[in-house]
Formats: structure tokens, sequence, C-alpha cells
């Protein structure tokens, strides 16, 4: 038997030895799609847009960040304005599911290559982690700037409680 099946891998395993290999691995983490669908689950468009906007730095686009970004909080105030409009018993679990299948499918189309040449060159992806907590963060300040503007609207007598 010349072939063992359990012999370590001959790749390099490790940071220093990829390195000593001449094998460049890459520092920045890149979000896959069901990372943004989460941010975008838990936090709305515009958390989804944030990681979309991480890629595009760590891919070097970083001109296409801030335009991603509007396109999230623009989108997010739509939703607002829409969900105020709309009768109570509307399913909003409709717009959820909208929103999450935008985040992943945009991140999906204009990222997979990328991810997937990132991977198999040693690259990892982001922290599941740091997706929930930025995501929480940002669900959080957007429900305090909605009733922020309630307070205000009632305050003023524009709308009633």
């Amino acid at each position: 038997m010349e072939h063992n099946p359990y012999a370590p891998p001959k790749a390099p395993v490790d940071d220093n030895a990829a390195a000593e290999a001449g094998i460049e691995v890459p520092t920045e983490r890149l979000y896959s799609p069901g990372q943004t669908a989460l941010a975008a689950f838990l936090g709305g468009p515009f958390a989804g847009a944030w990681f979309i906007a991480a890629n595009l730095r760590a891919l070097g686009r970083g001109g296409q960040a801030l335009p991603a970004l509007i396109i999230g909080f623009v989108s997010t105030a739509a939703l607002f304005s829409l969900a105020i409009v709309l009768p109570e018993d509307t399913p909003t679990f409709a717009f959820t599911v909208g929103v999450c299948g935008a985040a992943a499918g945009i991140t999906h189309v204009m990222f997979s290559r990328d991810i997937e040449r990132h991977e198999r060159a040693g690259g990892d992806l982001g922290s599941w982690w740091r997706v929930v907590g930025i995501s929480l963060l940002w669900g959080i300040t957007v429900v305090i700037l909605v009733f922020a503007v309630v307070f205000a609207l009632v305050a003023m007598g524009i709308m009633e409680p």
C-alpha cells in the first residue's frame, strides 16, 4: 500500500507555512449571501447594505460602498413609509422575506465568484457573531429613531396617538 489515506495534508495548513511557501492568504474577510440575509432580517435593509459595502471595500471597490449604503438607507426609509400607509392587517412577513431574499440575491450576484476565490486562497468569511451584533445594533437604532419621529409627530399634533 503506497498511499496512506491517513497521512497529513501536503498543503500548508497555517499562515506561516503558507507565507513560507509563497502563497498569499487574504487578510480581509468577506460576507456570504447567508450572512447578509441574516443582517437584513435582524437589522433591516441598511444592515444588509452595511455588509455588502464591507465586501466592496474588502475587494478594493470602496467607491461603490457609499452608494450601497445610500440604497440601504433609502430602502429602510421606503419600507417604513410603506408600513405606515398600508392597512394594519397587511402581512409584514412578506416584506421581511423580500428584504432578506434581496440581500442574499444581491450578495450572490455581486460576490459569489469573489467569495469562492477568496476561500480557495485561504481567506476567511466574516464572523457570524459580528453580523448578529452589528445587525442588532442597527435594528435597535432604527427602532429608536422611529419612536423619536412618532413622538415628535404626536407632540406637534400632526399625528394622533
